[in-house]
């Protein structure tokens, strides 16, 4: 499974956090600078392990935290209904 931000959302970084536009669901979303790393490696080409490897690598945290931690952050944007899923991956 790999997982794409949706693509009528509109996103700006600012001062190394995301701020998220959802038009459709009449909401703002604003992102730390952890999810903000996150949310830019969802382009459809890495699965939630890729993700959780490169958080791993990027902050310094052992494999097992950034696995539990990513994958509680793609269900909170699951459930805000941000993603997309794209069984193949890839741009």
């Amino acid at each position: 499974m790999y997982l794409r931000s949706r693509p009528d959302l509109k996103a700006r970084v600012v001062d190394g956090e995301t701020v998220l536009l959802d038009r459709a669901g009449g909401r703002v979303h604003q992102l730390n600078v952890t999810a903000s790393f996150v949310w830019s490696k969802l382009d459809g080409s890495a699965s939630p392990r890729d993700v959780a490897t490169a958080v791993a690598e990027a902050f310094d945290v052992d494999p097992q935290t950034a696995v539990r931690d990513v994958d509680a952050l793609l269900e909170q944007f699951r459930a805000l209904n941000l993603l997309t899923v794209d069984v193949k991956g890839g741009d």
